[in-house]
């Protein structure tokens, strides 16, 4: 019983909608910055090189929401030793 309720839990967590303050535009952008380079992947007939290139549509996630480019350019670019 107690891991039917874990369960429960859990996927009522995972489809539950909640509140963001970032803009719907992020998302939208996000999906044709991974899903652009895996259609060109099947296009090409090489979709391994296609799933690692979409991998780096994921770096629009992690973008500060404010500040200048090369604020921005910074950050990504910035190695953590």
């Amino acid at each position: 019983m107690k891991l039917k309720n874990r369960i429960y839990t859990e996927f009522t967590h995972l489809f539950s909608i909640q509140a963001s303050s970032r803009k719907w535009q992020i998302a939208a952008l996000t999906a044709v910055c991974a899903g652009m380079p895996l259609l060109v992947g099947l296009y090409l007939n090489n979709i391994g090189d296609g799933l690692i290139a979409c991998l780096s549509g994921m770096v629009i996630l992690y973008l500060l929401n404010t500040g200048t480019l090369t604020n921005k350019i910074s950050t990504l670019s910035s190695k953590e030793q």
